[in-house]
């Protein structure tokens, strides 16, 4: 919720991506008690949700990725901001430094990356030019003198002069040559009235400069979960979703009513459970104000 809703850096958690499975996300489960609190036995015949306002929570939800992966190194595509939220970020920019200190203007560049309706990649080329680094140079790539010894190799990269003035703030990381990337980013999005929304959220990435040897992946795999659910709907008002439930309750007796809550997207659902008696009363409970998560996933064929 912080990164999705509060101010938590983009790019702080490296196991912050999702798996290409929605059934990783278990039901929001909420549980009713039920209590009878009189001196007569009391027959439930029905329940119902009372929807009052349900809409889909179009704000993105923007994960940030290291440069590299499992990919060839490209300068032009140092890193990636993955957009898992149901609104697309638009005017997009970000303003940017590598590592600490920034000693001057000089050395905070800014890009622009448009529309992320899913996924963009970003470039540092001109920040790599502007911190007197050699393009070309580090382009074309470097030889180690003995590839079994990294450190070494990474030490030859910094006095070789291809780094300019990022020569003292590179790491090493798989066999690449990597450099802090800071700064902030900048975004607008369309909320579920129609209205334009603005954002901006810090990030802190790495991103490839060098490749010294070649890059290792894996895949994780999908935690399976099946429960019983109710499916709440999306931009409706004013709708109930029946339940089936019947319950007697004796008096001072009481019972629990456990629901599983599913929905189609990320969204808010303001609502009340409201249980039906056998004379034709109701039971009400408090008024329910649900934030519902649920990312975007990619789809395939």
């Amino acid at each position: 919720m912080d990164r999705w809703k509060g101010d938590a850096t983009l790019g702080d958690n490296p196991d912050e991506l999702f798996m290409d499975d929605i059934r990783q996300f278990s039901p929001v489960f909420i549980v009713i008690d039920i209590v009878n609190s009189s001196a007569k036995t009391i027959q439930i015949v029905g329940a119902y949700l009372r929807i009052k306002e349900s809409f889909a929570d179009r704000q993105p939800y923007l994960i940030a990725v290291d440069g590299r992966g499992c990919d060839d190194l490209d300068l032009e595509r140092a890193y990636e901001v993955i957009n898992r939220g149901w609104g697309a970020a638009e005017d997009v920019s970000v303003t940017y430094a590598f590592g600490e200190p920034v000693q001057t203007a000089e050395d905070v560049f800014a890009y622009r990356g448009g529309t992320i309706e899913s996924s963009a990649h970003f470039s540092v080329v001109e920040g790599i030019v502007g911190m007197d680094a050699d393009l070309s140079r580090l382009k074309a790539g470097h030889t180690c003198a003995d590839p079994a010894d990294i450190n070494e190799c990474v030490a030859d990269v910094q006095n070789s002069g291809m780094l300019g003035r990022l020569a003292d703030r590179v790491t090493e990381t798989w066999g690449t040559v990597m450099v802090p990337v800071q700064g902030t980013v900048d975004y607008t999005w369309v909320d579920h009235e129609g209205l334009s929304q603005q954002r901006r959220s810090p990030i802190s990435v790495e991103a490839p400069l060098l490749d010294l040897s070649g890059p290792e992946c894996g895949a994780a795999g999908v935690v399976q979960r099946d429960y019983p659910t109710v499916k709440l709907p999306l931009d409706k008002k004013d709708v109930r979703i029946p339940i089936s439930y019947r319950a007697t309750l004796k008096p001072r007796a009481n019972k629990r009513l456990a629901l599983g809550l599913v929905t189609d997207k990320s969204s808010r659902h303001l609502f009340d459970v409201v249980l039906e008696t056998a004379d034709g009363s109701t039971i009400v409970s408090p008024p329910i104000d649900l934030l519902y998560f649920l990312p975007r996933l990619p789809t395939y064929n």
